[in-house]
């Protein structure tokens, strides 16, 4: 997170608006935050797994392009 200077608290905050919303458990999850693109200038995407109660950021990168359908 030190590289793109991105907060802890933003991606704690991203990460529990998921587990929130889903039933995350066992398997690697993507998920990308459009409401931060103001703040670090692209929307940021958080790779996470999570097991039982603990949760492993794998990587955190604001997106540079937009996705082509």
């Amino acid at each position: 997170m030190q590289l793109y200077k991105v907060e802890e608290s933003d991606v704690v905050e991203t990460i529990n608006s998921t587990i929130a919303d889903e039933q995350v458990s066992g398997k690697k999850r993507e998920i990308v935050n459009k409401e931060l693109a103001r703040k670090y200038r692209f929307p940021l995407k958080v790779i996470f797994a999570q097991e039982n109660d603990k949760i492993l950021v794998i990587t955190v990168y604001p997106l540079r392009k937009e996705r082509k359908s």
